[in-house]
């Protein structure tokens, strides 16, 4: 499903930086350096701040490392480079996170006539598929984007849903990242479907594993709305079968995440504590990148678990031996205590983060 670019100079996507909120943060806590990180379709922005930052007399570097979200903050690097706070620029949360680093929104503005082609190609899906009620969702940097959406598709006759802009926790309820899905699991029996506004089919994939409600992604850049429905089944059947090979493994190797937001010590060591008990043999591992390259170092282990972000697992980085996420690695502990699998039911929760788990559904 796909729509015709418009025509004309003025169609093309920008990007803006909310410049007010590093100017609140200049105003309240008056650093005398400071850094500015960014992932890396968005370093354009972080010269803008770094011009900004000059201006106002403090003394700035980009950290070129790359972050992928709001649990990887650069607490380390401003400490080690003597920053007095961090601009992370594009992985904005409406929650204070760190004291040290400040989440500033990025918007990608997508021009009017992108968004009606957009909003006729869902609503004629829509109308073809019989749902009356759409979830529409988005990553963080659509925000405004999304709002224009919504008002396009509710005056086609859609329910669009949620309707407001409160929080759950720390996301908006539209919003996901590749592990939260607060609000779209809040409003899953209230929808015939969800849609994905952004560019990322993992995202949109996770999505629909996550609620186990049909979803589309809508790419604002391709003009293109697609049915993940296969890419979902792909990603459930390499997640089990990663699973499926674990069980037979003899020795495990537990890796735990350095990023600020992935570091679970206490979770790992019961991890470890409850393959040991089964008569496993359990390694414990740290790392800050974690990649296909990395985990191959680590011989003499027949399989891993990593407790950083479960895309690492679930987009089976390694695949000579398997490597599991969080979910995949409660599921194995089900199956080695002789309980079975459920394909459709063992990604189905409100985070794949291991926070999330153990909460009423």
């Amino acid at each position: 499903m796909s729509g015709a670019a418009p025509e004309g100079s003025g169609d093309e996507i920008r990007v803006r930086v909310d410049l007010d909120a590093v100017d609140r943060a200049l105003r309240e806590r008056r650093p005398r350096r400071a850094g500015i990180s960014a992932p890396d379709g968005l370093q354009s922005a972080a010269l803008e701040v770094h011009d900004l930052l000059r201006r106002r007399g403090v003394e700035p570097i980009i950290i070129l490392d790359p972050t992928y979200g709001f649990c990887d903050l650069q607490d380390q690097q401003a400490e080690a480079l003597g920053l007095d706070l961090v601009f992370n620029l594009g992985h904005w949360s409406p929650a204070e996170l760190s004291r040290r680093t400040v989440l500033v929104d990025v918007e990608y503005e997508i021009p009017q006539d992108r968004l009606r082609v957009l909003a006729g190609i869902v609503a004629e899906e829509a109308r073809r598929r019989g749902w009356r009620a759409v979830g529409l969702l988005a990553v963080g940097n659509y925000g405004d984007a999304r709002r224009g959406l919504a008002a396009l598709l509710r005056g086609s006759g859609l329910a669009v849903l949620p309707e407001g802009e409160e929080a759950i926790g720390p996301l908006m309820a539209w919003q996901v990242t590749g592990c939260m899905f607060p609000g779209a699991w809040s409003i899953r029996r209230r929808v015939d479907a969800f849609a994905l506004l952004g560019s990322s089919g993992f995202h949109a994939t996770a999505v629909r594993l996550a609620t186990g409600v049909r979803t589309l992604l809508i790419d604002p850049e391709s003009l293109e709305v697609r049915d993940v429905e296969e890419d979902a089944e792909r990603m459930a059947r390499r997640a089990a079968l990663a699973v499926y090979r674990a069980a037979g493994a003899r020795s495990f190797g537990i890796v735990v995440g350095e990023k600020s937001g992935q570091r679970y010590l206490e979770l790992a060591r019961a991890i470890g504590g409850s393959l040991e008990g089964l008569g496993k043999s359990v390694y414990y591992y740290s790392a800050y990148e974690i990649t296909g390259e990395r985990l191959g170092v680590a011989r003499g282990v027949d399989a891993f678990i990593v407790l950083a972000c479960p895309r690492i697992g679930l987009d089976s980085v390694e695949s000579e031996r398997p490597v599991l996420s969080y979910p995949q690695a409660v599921q194995l502990l089900n199956l080695l205590r002789g309980k079975g699998l459920n394909m459709d039911e063992f990604l189905r929760m409100p985070l794949w983060a291991w926070i999330g788990y153990g909460r009423k559904r």
